[in-house]
C-alpha cells in the first residue's frame, strides 16, 4: 500500500518536472509542503485543539482530565508553534538550497540538514514532554529494589 501512494504522489510531480524540463519544479514540492504544512499548524492553534494535541493521544494516551491540564495544554500550544516553525524552516533553507545549489549538492545537504533538524525537532518536544509531564505528576519512578 505504501509502494503504491509514493507512486500516486510521485507521477505527477516526475511528469511536470519533465514536461517543464526543470529540477527546480521536482524539488519545489517538498517545499511548498512544508509551507502549507506550516499555515495547517498555525492556524490550528486558532482553535480549541491544536494539532499537537490532536496527535498526542498517538504517543501517550491521557483523559480528557489530564488533556485539560493548563501545563498540558500549553505544552501542545506551544509544540504545534514549534513544529510550525520548523516547517517553515525546513521550507525557508529548502528554498535556498535550491536556488543557490547544484542538483548533486542541493540533494546531498538538504538529507543532511533535513534528518539534522527533525531529529532536534524530535529531542526537543520529547524533552519539553517529559519535563511537563513530570511537573504534572504523570511520570512513575520505580526506584531499585536491591
Amino acid at each position: 500500500m505504501q509502494l503504491l501512494i509514493a507512486v500516486v504522489g510521485l507521477t505527477p510531480k516526475t511528469i511536470l518536472a519533465f514536461a517543464s524540463h526543470s529540477t527546480f519544479i521536482y524539488f519545489l514540492q517538498p517545499a511548498v509542503n512544508d509551507g502549507l504544512i506550516a499555515l495547517l499548524f498555525l492556524a490550528s492553534l486558532a482553535t480549541a485543539r491544536p494539532i499537537v494535541a490532536r496527535l498526542a493521544a498517538d504517543f501517550y494516551p491521557m483523559s480528557a482530565d489530564i488533556a485539560s491540564r493548563p501545563r498540558i495544554q500549553r505544552l501542545f500550544w506551544n509544540l504545534t508553534l514549534f513544529w510550525a516553525g520548523v516547517c517553515v524552516a525546513k521550507c525557508v533553507v529548502t528554498l535556498w538550497l535550491l536556488e543557490s545549489l547544484s542538483t548533486v549538492t542541493f540533494v546531498a545537504v538538504k538529507s543532511v540538514f533535513i534528518l539534522a533538524v527533525i531529529l532536534a525537532g524530535t529531542a526537543v518536544t520529547v524533552t519539553a514532554a517529559f519535563r511537563v509531564a513530570k511537573n504534572e505528576g504523570l511520570l512513575h519512578v520505580n526506584a531499585g529494589t536491591g
